[in-house]
């Protein structure tokens, strides 16, 4: 198989589990071993356009057999990868691939967001402090 048809067959399964999230799903790099990027949002009516997003790296490891194909996955801000079997005519089996782990990374996105924001409202705008050495002629 080509890089493009591994991605676009990766694209597809994700697609069968019926995650809640959104993605896109990017090829990074070719090779035996190509990689995928997925990036998962939320985007609502309100918020068309997500605040925060989380990204997967998922590498193809190649197939086990005839119907199982075997996946590695460095999720944002995690340290291990995690190896997912998708088996083409069910579901994904072995080490799931849960929104749980997307779950974690957009907890942990948002509670960052929501203390610097919560921490930006207590930081008067004052620009007095801003002194330049520079004049413009």
């Amino acid at each position: 198989m080509t890089p493009s048809e591994i991605h676009a067959e990766a694209c597809e399964l994700f697609m069968k589990l019926g995650l809640s999230y959104c993605f896109t799903c990017t090829l990074m790099a070719e090779g035996v071993h190509p990689v995928m990027r997925f990036l998962f949002s939320k985007p609502t009516k309100e918020k068309p356009i997500p605040t925060i997003t989380v990204f997967a790296d998922v590498t193809y490891q190649g197939r086990k057999d005839d119907r199982t194909i075997l996946y590695s996955v460095l999720m944002e801000g995690q340290s291990f990868v995690q190896d997912v079997e998708f088996n083409v005519n069910e579901e994904v089996k072995g080490n799931e691939f849960t929104e749980a782990w997307i779950d974690c990374v957009y907890q942990q996105k948002e509670r960052v967001r929501s203390n610097f924001l919560k921490l930006s409202e207590r930081v008067p705008p004052d620009t007095d402090h801003v002194q330049s050495d520079v004049t413009v002629p």
